[in-house]
């Protein structure tokens, strides 16, 4: 989604809206999100959502905990760093040899 403006200058007020990008501009079928929502709304609901996340401590460390696990399982290590370091060398040298190519 993003945010649009929209205008009405004969009685001087701004709209704001969020709009599914991929409905406005491609084929209808992309999106469900057909209609315009009004930014103070969802905004507000955002805000409703995020501050009970960050009111819950054991909710917030558990989220962090897991996206902390996510992050170490994608970079392919588990805090080895010779196993980094190795990983890192790899890419340096398949750059390299990209270069040579080149």
């Amino acid at each position: 989604m993003s945010a649009r403006t929209f205008s009405k200058p004969e009685i001087g007020r701004t709209y704001l809206y969020y709009v599914c990008v991929a409905g406005a501009y491609h084929k209808r079928e992309t999106c469900s999100a057909r209609r315009h929502h009004k930014a103070e709304e969802v905004e507000a609901r955002v805000w409703d959502m995020v501050s009970r996340i960050l009111k819950d401590p054991e909710r917030l460390r558990a989220g962090l905990d897991h996206m902390i696990e996510q992050e170490r399982r994608g970079a392919g290590f588990a805090g080895d760093s010779a196993t980094e370091a190795e990983r890192w060398l790899e890419k340096i040298s398949e750059a390299g040899r990209k270069r040579a190519r080149y």
